[in-house]
């Protein structure tokens, strides 16, 4: 009897080491599952964040770094410790995020592992008095595209009625030329061809004033040149170079739909849209929604700008599907200038001028059309590139909403968009 007492003591004893064995799993694993949950929603928070920056690689690792001390606030996180493309946080005591920017090789991805050092609440009776537990995530982003380039043409505030360059129609002054890369009908032409090779973004207001769209000061304007998105026209008539540079542009037909005379890209804005674009009259009567999904000025309409919505709003069009074609060398962007004819320091907005100056003139840029080409719509248009074809341009005005996306699968977001993010997502995490 006392030996069987014995024995149901060691049984019991080993029994119990079980059960608590198994106790100490139960609660501790729940805690862990717990802790994964939320670094998880760490690492997937800082990799979206980092990955909107892509492929900007020091700017991805400090939004990364950010939203990741952000969301784990409880580790008191060191600054990142950057090696390469790879950076390190950590607080000392075994908790860490690695942020890879160019996960794989792949400037477009990013990766983030999260690890934390749990403590154990019972399975220290089996000797584990911590656990690592470790989540990660991989994001990848699509870049938005900007079109294929911005043509050395200006469209005068608050006047644009879809004319461009319209030395065929011209009375005095110039053409509507700009001469963004020097003067010379050679550098034109190449610029009309392949877009004007220039860092270019708007500036609302006075020269000296800051933005109030941006916020960005307005002192870097207190001179002429392209830090200060001004340009001079080209004078003269460019009708030799316009034709030459228009031809060399619509010969570039690859993906075209429609071939005119086995060497002119001809595709009608449907085809290049890849769908039917609607007047933005036929979608807001009055007035369009304050930023048109983003695409301009935040503050809505601005007449001093686009002209008097009234005018206009049944021949611009808005677009917001899949497909656009947006190599296409029928959608460009235009820049929307102005001049002042004697001082700049005093160039305001609202004061938009109706006609081009004569001789070489200052011209700022103070915004930006998406268009497509209607006209040149076939060779003969442009004289096989000699400077007897129709001179002109004529533009339609396209909006693109927030979920236009070119063929490739990224967003379109056009020159001069506001606020205009990558396409992120996550996949894996």
């Amino acid at each position: 009897m006392t030996q069987e007492r014995g024995a149901s003591a060691l049984i019991v004893a080993g029994a119990m080491v079980f059960i608590l064995g198994a106790a100490a799993l139960a609660v501790d694993t729940s805690s862990f599952y717990e802790d994964a949950r939320a670094i998880q929603t760490t690492a997937d928070l800082t990799c979206l964040a980092g990955a909107a920056e892509l492929p900007d690689t020091a700017a991805a690792i400090t939004s990364a770094a950010d939203i990741a001390s952000l969301n784990w606030p409880e580790k008191a996180l060191s600054a990142p410790s950057i090696s390469g493309t790879t950076a390190v946080m950590s607080d000392g005591s075994g908790n860490t995020v690695t942020i890879s920017a160019s996960h794989g090789g792949d400037p477009n991805r990013m990766s983030v592992v999260v690890t934390e050092r749990a403590e154990t609440d019972f399975a220290g009776v089996l000797g584990a008095d911590s656990v690592n537990v470790v989540q990660d995530a991989v994001c990848q982003a699509s870049q938005a595209t900007g079109g294929a380039g911005v043509m050395p043409l200006g469209a005068l505030g608050g006047t644009f009625s879809g004319d461009l360059f319209d030395c065929a129609a011209k009375i005095s002054g110039n053409c509507g030329a700009l001469a963004p890369v020097g003067s010379g009908a050679n550098p034109w032409r190449d610029a009309l061809e392949d877009g004007v090779d220039a860092d270019l973004q708007k500036h609302h207001g006075n020269w000296t004033a800051d933005d109030p769209h941006t916020g960005n000061p307005g002192t870097e304007c207190t001179s002429a040149g392209q830090t200060c998105n001004a340009f001079d026209t080209e004078s003269g008539n460019m009708t030799g170079p316009f034709n030459q540079g228009m031809a060399n542009l619509f010969t570039e037909i690859a993906g075209a739909d429609c071939v005119e005379g086995g060497d002119f890209n001809c595709d009608s804005m449907e085809q290049v849209l890849g769908g039917s674009a609607a007047t933005v009259g036929s979608l807001w009567s009055t007035s369009p929604p304050a930023d048109f999904g983003g695409y301009i000025a935040p503050s809505g309409w601005q007449t001093s700008l686009y002209g008097p919505y009234s005018s206009v709003k049944n021949d611009q069009y808005y677009y917001n599907g899949t497909g656009i074609k947006c190599d296409s060398p029928r959608l460009a962007t235009i820049p929307i200038v102005d001049y002042q004819s004697n001082s700049y320091n005093d160039w305001d907005l609202g004061d938009p001028n109706s006609s081009w100056p004569a001789g070489t003139k200052l011209m700022k840029v103070i915004g930006f059309y998406t268009v497509y080409i209607r006209e040149p719509a076939n060779r003969n248009d442009v004289g096989n590139g000699g400077g007897n074809g129709l001179n002109q341009i004529v533009a339609d005005v396209v909006w693109f909403g927030p979920d236009a996306t070119c063929a490739d699968g990224s967003l379109f977001a056009p020159l001069g968009s506001i606020d205009v993010p990558a396409g992120v997502k996550l996949i894996a995490g």
